[in-house]
């Protein structure tokens, strides 16, 4: 297993920062989701951070998707989230950031 981590500069300023820890499979048994942004409803990041346990990357982009999809960020957008998510996990999994979408 290895961790990954991302860190990620808004537009607006704020930070978003997140930490995987990707087992040899692929799939995540750790997620930590912080920084100086907001969410509603607030349990949104805690939300995501369960669900994406035991995804690998492309059912974690979705679950993502769907869980903010009624929901509302300050001061980050969805795909300073999903940016960050692809760039964490493919730290993990060792991938080179010029592989990173």
């Amino acid at each position: 297993m290895r961790w990954g981590r991302s860190i990620i500069r808004s537009r607006a300023g704020k930070t978003l920062i997140i930490d995987l820890l990707v087992d040899t499979q692929g799939i995540i048994r750790k997620c930590f989701i912080s920084g100086d942004f907001f969410s509603y409803p607030e349990t949104l990041i805690n939300d995501i951070e369960k669900k994406l346990l035991g995804c690998r990357l492309d059912d974690a982009l979705a679950v993502t998707m769907e869980l903010v999809e009624n929901s509302y960020l300050l001061g980050i957008t969805v795909e300073d989230l999903l940016n960050g998510l692809r760039r964490a996990y493919n730290n993990a999994v060792g991938q080179k950031p010029s592989t990173l979408l």
